[in-house]
């Protein structure tokens, strides 16, 4: 029984949604028939047939309602419902095309950014790594405490290999280190990144190769065979994607070695290499150098006490505590994102405002057309419509505009976000490119935040309209402006979003504008560079100096070039060396004192337009078995001899004694733009006997003529030195300077952009709700223009309005960006979160564009014809 009564309701339910005409049909003919026999029975007790039928009527009540009633009875009714005013919305928005276009242009604009926003953090911070159990993948980091540097940094060789040979933690452990190289298979040498790994490289992240094996424990050790693995696009665009390739032998930087693997297509390096070759780490008891590391943690093993075992493991000084240094086990991730994650969440922020903005614009556009179905809406209540039932029908026509906005703003997501990837990538703003696209997910979420923003948008809207239907007339003034003031009050916020939007950008500009006119202690106009990294066949510090020596001679040869030199680390150039030094009269250093170390050529200071303040430059004399020589900068030398002449003073420092001083040349923008001065030690690189210090070089060469030429002719002056070399990579120096802010001028320019919509939009809500007063208004302009009230009257009326509403806004927006820009206070330079130029300049900026979006306003209102408006209702 109980089964038949369940297949019973089923096949209700299927009626009342496959066969709806036919039992709605079957349902009037239902209540029909009521109503006639109630018809008769009162008939024939003696009621005459007029008041009968009107007893029948008004006993049922209203017959539309008991249609609704029955019809509630009946299974699926809200899926039916929502249908029906989905097509009357259609319908009622076709009518209204302005008003539709405006509402999910709007949309759109926040939908949208907040989609490609979306697409882009998810992809760059949050989307799994393509590695098995990636989660168990850590980078280790560890530094002393009293080394004032942040970030992911990695381990010194010394600490690598004590890490490395204690695993009781980690299932393995591995390091690289990355380099541009020229790669032959026959033909001409082409420029890949190659990686030289440890052994366990491959292992630590758990892929197999698709052709041949990786790296076995004795790879890469003296007297083995030189072996390499390769992308799989090195394997199709460079080896022809042959199949027998195992075996193959490939030059890199002119030393052979034999293929024995080729990596999936879905592989991906952590830092994007094309070709690896094995690697053993040695350790120098004179030099340091920090290696990315990263790990496998064992299963139930957490990062922390992966950490604390790092911390243990320390190289340590006999003086040395284990708690002078600092260990971590960060996330892989963590070294691919690095300091992107603060500005990406930033931007996620910011593109929030912009969304909120927009549902407070649509909000009152839905506020304003549910004042203008005020009639429609109290027929359909009169005809028995509940007030829930008017709400949701209102609320599905405010859900379809955002789902329009929704799917136009994917149609945006689509061209934004390869855009922005591709700007962002371009400098480094943005990690992981390769996984970020508009996917399903991303389609998923766009659903969800404009259902989300349909809801929020009109829920306060379709209250308000519904609210009161059956008030009488005399109250509809009461009403209006009720709904006048909620719509400033959405207008209000807009605008405090909006200042805090603009807030951020002014001050990212502010920040911006210092930091392009940085005092760099150099000149770099007419400044070409060339940086190359020496391949591993140059082994001696004499083959070093010699290529050194032969490229210079070349380039000053030639008549285009003025002057030429080579420096290991370029200012701003992302390369360089610190370390300590001591003084050879007894005097202390001061504690935690660290200098730059460059070694340069002799022209060096003459080709980077480095003032010499005292003393001499390096000349060719100054060799490995003259007198070591040391030139300093100012700043280092008021430090050390603040009352004496610092030439003729004399430093040791690593395993160079006695090192006199020649002459103290101006502070130079060494690190980076937002960096103070480098204190600095400049070494003659013919006095240089380590090779791992020689093998970074960059070649600098001063000319007037046209960079077209001269930039060809260095290439070919390297290449004539050693044609096995990969190309270089030649740079104007001001284009060094350029990718120095590149990143915080992609910063800025987002956060205005983002600014930008959100003004935009704020004009568009303010506009219309002026515009709206304006029309309801229209009649009491004419009364009081016909009374003898002058334009300027009215016009004080409508701007009276637009500047409350906007001196409000902006002091709560005020307030609220004093709060809000403190989040950008470690992306600002030389500018304070709280700079009062620029929080008058956006209030400013946002009264001239309320004074601008009330001009048509006014205008209307003072062109109200009085004859016209007192015909009117």
């Amino acid at each position: 029984m109980a089964a038949d009564r369940w297949f019973y309701v089923l096949r209700m339910r299927l009626r009342s949604i496959v066969g709806r005409t036919r039992v709605d049909q079957e349902l009037d003919d239902e209540l029909a028939l009521h109503v006639e026999r109630t018809i008769d029975e009162l008939v024939r007790q003696g009621v005459p047939a007029d008041e009968a039928r009107r007893r029948a009527l008004a006993g049922l009540g209203s017959v539309t309602a008991r249609i609704e009633e029955c019809r509630e009875a009946r299974g699926f009714r809200w899926a039916r419902e929502t249908m029906r005013d989905a097509r009357i919305a259609c319908r009622a928005l076709a009518r209204r095309p302005g008003f539709t276009t405006i509402a999910v242009t709007v949309l759109a604009l926040g939908i949208g950014s907040t989609s490609a926003m979306f697409s882009v953090v998810y992809g760059a911070l949050l989307r799994p790594l393509p590695y098995p159990q990636a989660n168990r993948l850590v980078v280790l980091s560890s530094i002393q405490r009293n080394w004032r540097i942040t970030g992911v940094i990695g381990l010194i060789e010394a600490h690598y290999v004590n890490v490395s040979a204690h695993d009781q933690l980690f299932g393995s452990v591995a390091t690289w280190t990355t380099s541009r190289s020229a790669v032959r298979t026959g033909g001409e040498a082409t420029a890949l990144f190659v990686e030289h790994v440890t052994p366990a490289f491959f292992s630590v992240l758990d892929v197999s190769p698709a052709l041949g094996r990786t790296f076995v424990k004795d790879d890469g050790q003296s007297g083995r065979d030189a072996v390499a693995v390769v992308s799989d696009h090195v394997w199709r665009e460079v080896l022809g994607g042959k199949p027998n390739v195992i075996g193959a032998s490939i030059v890199v930087d002119g030393k052979s070695y034999a293929v024995v693997g080729v990596m999936p297509a879905s592989f991906r390096s952590p830092q994007g290499g094309d070709v690896w070759v094995p690697w053993t780490v040695t350790v120098d008891p004179h030099n340091a150098t920090f290696l990315p590391v990263i790990a496998r943690l064992k299963p139930g093993i957490s990062a922390a006490q992966a950490a604390a075992e790092v911390q243990t493991l320390a190289p340590r000084d006999p003086d040395e505590a284990e708690s002078d240094w600092r260990s971590d086990a960060l996330p892989l991730s963590d070294l691919l994102v690095g300091p992107t994650r603060p500005p990406l969440l930033i931007f996620s922020a910011a593109i929030g405002l912009v969304l909120l903005v927009a549902c407070a614009n649509a909000a009152g556009l839905f506020l304003a057309r549910g004042a203008e179905r005020d009639a429609e809406l109290r027929i359909r209540a009169a005809l028995g419509a509940g007030r829930m039932r008017l709400v949701r029908h209102l609320l599905v026509e405010s859900c379809l505009v955002a789902l329009a906005g929704g799917a136009a703003g994917v149609l945006l997501a689509y061209l934004a976000v390869p855009a922005v990837v591709a700007a962002g990538a371009q400098i480094g703003a943005i990690p992981r490119v390769q996984d970020i696209h508009v996917d399903g997910l991303a389609l998923a979420f766009t659903f969800v935040v404009a259902a989300a923003v349909g809801v929020i948008s009109g829920l306060a809207p379709a209250l308000r309209a519904t609210g009161d239907l059956r008030a009488s007339a005399a109250s509809d003034r009461t009403t209006t402006g009720r709904q006048e003031r909620l719509r400033g009050a959405l207008t209000v916020a807009e605008i405090a979003l909006s200042i805090v939007l603009l807030t951020g950008a002014g001050l990212m500009i502010r920040s911006f504008v210092h930091l392009e006119h940085v005092s760099l202690g150099f000149r770099p106009d007419h400044v070409l560079t060339a940086t190359l990294d020496l391949p591993s066949h140059y082994d001696t510090t004499t083959e070093m100096h010699a290529f050194n020596d032969d490229v210079l001679d070349r380039l000053t040869e030639r008549v285009e070039t003025s002057v030429a030199a080579s420096v290991d680390s370029l200012p701003l150039g992302g390369n360089w060396r610190t370390g300590d030094f001591t003084l050879d009269d007894g005097r202390t250093v001061p504690a935690g004192l660290m200098a730059d170390k460059p070694l340069v050529s002799g022209d060096y200071f003459r080709a980077m337009g480095i003032e010499v303040l005292r003393g001499r430059t390096f000349t060719r004399g100054d060799r490995e078995n003259s007198p070591g020589v040391v030139i300093v900068s100012q700043s280092l030398a008021r430090t050390l001899w603040p009352d004496e002449d610092a030439v003729g003073q004399r430093i040791t420092m690593d395993r160079h004694e006695h090192l006199t001083v020649v002459g103290v040349v101006d502070d130079v923008q060494q690190k980076g733009l937002r960096d103070p001065k480098s204190k600095a030690i400049y070494q003659p690189y013919a006095q240089i006997s380590d090779p791992a210090w020689l093998r970074h070089v960059t070649f600098v060469v001063r000319s007037t003529a046209d960079a077209a030429v001269v930039a060809p002719a260095i290439r070919d002056a390297i290449r004539s030195v050693d044609a096995d070399l990969a190309p270089p990579t030649v740079m104007a120096m001001s284009d060094v300077i350029v990718q120095q802010t590149a990143t915080p001028r992609f910063q800025m320019s987002l956060l205005v952009a983002f600014a930008a919509m959100a003004l935009a939009l704020t004009i568009v809500g303010l506009y219309g709700v002026l515009a709206h007063a304006v029309s309801r208004r229209t009649r009491e302009f004419g009364v009081r223009m016909a009374l003898g009230a002058a334009p300027r009257h009215i016009v004080s009326l409508v701007l009276g309005r637009a500047l409350r509403l906007t001196v409000i806004g902006v002091i709560i927006g005020t307030a609220g960006a004093l709060l809000a820009s403190r989040v950008l206070a470690a992306f600002l330079f030389d500018v304070t979160p709280t700079d009062p130029i620029t929080f008058a300049a956006v209030a400013v900026l946002v009264a001239v564009t309320a004074l601008a979006a009330a001009i048509v306003p006014v205008r209307r209102a003072t062109h109200v014809d009085p004859t016209t408006a007192l015909r009117a209702e």
